[in-house]
């Protein structure tokens, strides 16, 4: 019955992960954010903290990568 569920939701990823999620009796789990500090004080703006993390998350790569050395 297992096999044949997630067999027929090959195609559909999404709900592939849904049947396998509930199988292993994983919760959907939300996780929100209140506030994030930063070196200018904490930030609870809901406006201002996705922006943050927008701006370190786009910034992280390059800094990351000028680190290795060859």
């Amino acid at each position: 019955m297992y096999v044949k569920s997630i067999e027929n939701n090959k195609g559909n990823l999404k709900l592939m992960w849904k049947h396998i999620n509930f199988l292993l009796n994983k919760k959907h789990r939300s996780t929100s954010v209140d506030f994030i500090k930063t070196d200018a004080g904490d930030v609870s703006d809901n406006q201002k903290i996705p922006e943050l993390f927008n701006e370190y998350f786009s910034k992280i790569g390059p800094i990351l990568s000028d680190q290795i050395t060859d």
